[in-house]
């Protein structure tokens, strides 16, 4: 419910659900990954609907799909050599940055 109504306003359900599932005492690290599986699957759902109604131009698209594949292992690796302290940080200020 909450990543539809997010991917609607145009950006991940990550917003609400990590900081939402931070409070309710989830661990950060499950936490992100419940905000990650979300917005994956809201993601893809949007993206092949879109393909399928011939309303994206595959061509311009493909770049930003090939760095942000290559990109997120590198991501999330150097978020394991982070303390979590940093990363909720550097979230809180993405979110500052994104949503104002």
């Amino acid at each position: 419910m909450i990543s539809t109504l997010f991917s609607i306003g145009g950006t991940g359900s990550s917003v609400a659900l990590i900081p939402i599932l931070s409070f309710l005492g989830v661990g950060f690290d499950l936490a992100k990954a419940v905000g990650l599986f979300a917005n994956t699957a809201s993601t893809l759902g949007a993206s092949i609907m879109n393909v399928l109604r011939k309303s994206i131009d595959v061509k311009q698209v493909l770049p930003f799909v090939f760095m942000s594949v290559a990109c997120a292992p590198l991501g999330a690796y150097s978020a394991t050599q982070m303390d979590t302290y940093y990363v909720k940080c550097a979230f809180a200020l993405f979110l500052f940055l994104v949503l104002r």
